[in-house]
């Protein structure tokens, strides 16, 4: 007994392993043919999520998507995923599917082939998801639409009990009819059925396969009767439609069979997927999804991933921690900006700036301390304010400071150079916490440089204009000083005048030249200083004709009149070169602009287009030669329409 136990467990031993290698092919076979093609629709990219929606197509009637089988794989790896189903309660989120039910009424369908077709319909139209757009085309002679794509079912129906066989079968006709009747969009099947070979159609077989290819319209047909005929060509449509076949021999089958058909529109997912820390740029996406019937379906598609850092811990290894702190600063910044600016003391700071001009004229010992010189400033007078300010005075050396003076001064700016930078500094500080708020690193750094570049520029385009208001408004300011000259005013009475009577900024800075006569300093010289200022030629040569007529005599109202006349020729010659010459600065502005707005309307409406320009060397290279030409560009052309004058 012993030796035949042990006989047999030898004999065991040898076959089990035999036997399953034999099994084991099998079985992987059988999975590798369960799974089979699933689409991956659409990817939509966030800040560290994508938004996919996956359809499974060709499942049967009790077989639907089980979300909870989703594995996705970036780049063959295994992410964290969520997914639901787009369908839910007959509404489906997918877009706009439609199908055309292409019926033969030709003679030979009369009798019991045209009841069983009419069963098929009303079965198919009873089956299919609500959300289906369906239309009905018959063909006999000629291909008829009965019913143009609708989601009312009663409508197909009653339509269908009209059918009456007769004549021909132009059944390629009719399939292109539908093809024309569902469009070029959304999701879009033809099912066709028929009993015979075609008769009357004007197209060929191989128009109507090669119009399938190109349309990606999924064509299934189905042959009724024992007797039918035309199975190689509803073959070879079938299969240039990438759709199934059937076949029903009498009524049950016909029904049997529209039901199925009815229940193979797509299913389809929606899946959330977790982009993993420090991901970024091309990648590969693989779907898999398994069903109630236990079918796999797979789909793979190639993404671009946005760059997503990768959390380095410490102290601010919570985002969210960071974001509160910098939202914090922020907030505490603006504030004590606010403050500091409606908390000035304008009397202190007025008694400054009457020091600082007398401070010449005085026997008084100068002040050196910061503290005395800066009691206030218009910022405030807190002692961080202070602070700040004199802090920024120690930056600016005497030629900076005197050229930011210069240039705050003709801008009408009532600000000092350390005030001003102050003001750059805390502003660029509240645009960089901004910037990384909203965005990144990135935006925080073109905040801060928009910042400093903008009050830059709106400095330099305030004193310009200010400047040429200046110089437009000097004809009048002579001719009302020579008329002044000319009724018995002395010079300073004339001056005087323009100053009660003038307009801005000619006013402004005649009253702050004769305030400056009235302590002492000569006429002449606070005039100069207001052209230098002004950085105004022809006030120049105003002063200059004064001090030569104070030199050697004469009448200075003529003089005067004659320097106005000459300004009205110099001011109409300016103008009229200005309006020959704007086609071409409009030009240079659009050609400079043009290519940064396009850029930017790209990377705002389609981020994931855009993305390679900042993400990959190539496209960073190709963004800074783009710079640099247009900078030398902008260069080149606004010399060529500068005109000197």
């Amino acid at each position: 007994m012993t030796t035949a136990l042990h006989r047999r467990l030898v004999t065991l031993g040898v076959l089990v392993p035999a036997l399953l290698s034999l099994v084991g092919p099998g079985v992987a076979s059988a999975q590798a043919e369960a799974e089979k093609t699933g689409v991956v629709e659409s990817v939509v990219p966030g800040a560290k999520t994508l938004d996919v929606r996956f359809l499974l197509t060709g499942l049967g009637a009790e077989d639907h998507a089980d979300p909870k089988s989703v594995v996705v794989e970036l780049d063959g790896a295994v992410v964290p995923s969520t997914a639901e189903p787009l369908i839910r309660d007959g509404a489906t989120a997918l877009n706009l599917r439609r199908v055309a039910l292409v019926v033969d009424v030709s003679g030979s369908m009369a009798g019991p082939s045209i009841t069983a077709a009419r069963a098929a319909v009303q079965a198919y139209v009873r089956t299919v998801p609500a959300d289906v757009e369906v239309a009905l085309v018959s063909f006999a002679g000629h291909p008829t639409v009965v019913a143009a794509p609708t989601k009312d079912r009663a409508k197909v129906s009653t339509a269908t009990l009209a059918l009456v066989p007769a004549g021909g079968t132009s059944l390629y006709d009719g399939i292109l009819a539908a093809q024309q009747v569902l469009g070029a969009q959304g999701e879009r099947r033809i099912l066709v059925l028929s009993d015979g070979e075609d008769t009357s159609s004007t197209a060929g077989l191989e128009d109507v396969t090669a119009a399938l290819g190109q349309s990606e319209i999924t064509l299934d047909a189905m042959l009724l009767g024992r007797g039918a005929t035309g199975v190689a060509a509803l073959n070879r449509l079938s299969e240039a439609g990438g759709g199934r076949n059937f076949k029903a021999d009498d009524h049950a089958e016909a029904v049997a069979a529209f039901t199925s058909a009815a229940q193979i529109f797509s299913e389809g997912l929606k899946i959330r997927v977790d982009t993993p820390e420090g991901a970024g740029g091309p990648a590969r996406l693989r779907v898999r999804a398994g069903t109630t019937s236990g079918a796999v379906l797979a789909g793979s598609a190639s993404v671009l991933l946005p760059d997503i850092p990768s959390s380095d811990g410490g102290l601010f290894d919570s985002r969210t921690t960071l974001t509160a702190g910098l939202i914090a600063l922020f907030l505490g910044l603006a504030t004590a900006l606010v403050v500091a600016v409606g908390s000035g003391d304008q009397q202190a700071v007025d008694r400054r700036r009457t020091h600082t001009l007398l401070a010449g004229y005085s026997l008084l010992p100068s002040r050196t301390s910061d503290s005395d010189v800066l009691p206030t400033s218009r910022l405030g007078s807190g002692g961080a304010v202070r602070a700040a300010v004199a802090l920024a005075g120690r930056l600016l050396n005497g030629d900076r400071d005197a050229r930011l003076a210069a240039r705050l001064d003709r801008a009408a700016v009532r600000f000092l150079p350390r005030e001003w930078l102050v003001l750059q500094a805390v502003g660029g500080l509240l645009a960089l916490l901004l910037g990384y708020l909203v965005s990144g690193l990135l935006v925080a750094l073109l905040g801060l440089t928009a910042v400093l570049v903008g009050s830059h520029v709106w400095l330099n385009l305030k004193g310009s204009r200010r400047q040429a208001a200046f110089v437009a408004e000097m004809p009048d300011a002579l001719q009302l000083v020579a008329s002044g000259l000319a009724s018995g005013y002395s010079f300073a009475q004339a001056i005087d005048s323009v100053v009660r009577e003038g307009r801005e900024p000619v006013a402004a800075e005649f009253g702050r030249a004769l305030a400056e006569a009235r302590i002492g300093i000569p006429l002449e010289d606070a005039l100069e200083t207001v052209a230098t200022r002004m950085v105004s030629q022809d006030f120049h040569w105003v002063v200059l004709a004064i001090r030569v007529q104070r030199d050697v005599g004469g009448n200075l109202s003529e003089v005067l009149q004659t320097v106005c006349n000459t300004m009205r020729e110099r001011g109409a010659l300016r103008r009229q070169v200005k309006a020959l010459s704007a086609e071409g600065r409009l030009s240079a502005v659009v050609l400079t602009l043009l290519p940064v707005l396009v850029g930017g309307y790209l990377a705002l409406m389609n981020p994931v287009f855009f993305a390679p320009m900042v993400q990959t060397g190539v496209g960073q290279a190709l963004l800074g030669i783009s710079a640099v030409s247009l900078a030398l560009g902008a260069l080149w052309m606004k010399k060529l329409v500068k005109v000197e004058m």
